[in-house]
């Protein structure tokens, strides 16, 4: 009997908790087929791209630099150039990877190899 009484009163939660969890997951599949595929430089380690990005300011944890290069992606630079810390500044970047943490988290954290305005 308090089998039953158990199942009666959680199971409406736990098929809550299912319908949550397949929701979560539908919408992180939506979200990961919009990711930008970028090519590797010719000639250059596997990592190391030439792309064109917007440099965007983020106002988190004291603030953030960001170089936007769709939409929905965007990577972190641990060595963006003073100069081009200019929020809306659209520029040319070579980068390659920076296995780092963040305090920002906002995207894949990056080195900037070269950078020029567009």
């Amino acid at each position: 009997m308090a089998t039953t009484t158990w199942i009666k009163l959680h199971a409406p939660a736990r098929l809550l908790g299912s319908l949550l969890l397949g929701a979560t997951l539908v919408l992180v599949a939506a979200r990961c087929s919009d990711v930008q595929e970028i090519p590797p430089l010719e000639g250059a380690a596997p990592d190391t791209v030439a792309i064109d990005a917007t440099v965007r300011f983020h106002d988190i944890e004291g603030g953030c630099w960001a170089l936007a290069v769709s939409s929905t992606a965007q990577l972190e630079p641990v060595n963006l150039p003073h100069e081009f810390r200019v929020d809306g500044l659209r520029v040319h970047v070579t980068i390659t990877g920076a296995e780092m943490a963040s305090v920002c988290m906002i995207g894949p954290t990056v080195k900037v190899l070269e950078i020029e305005r567009l």
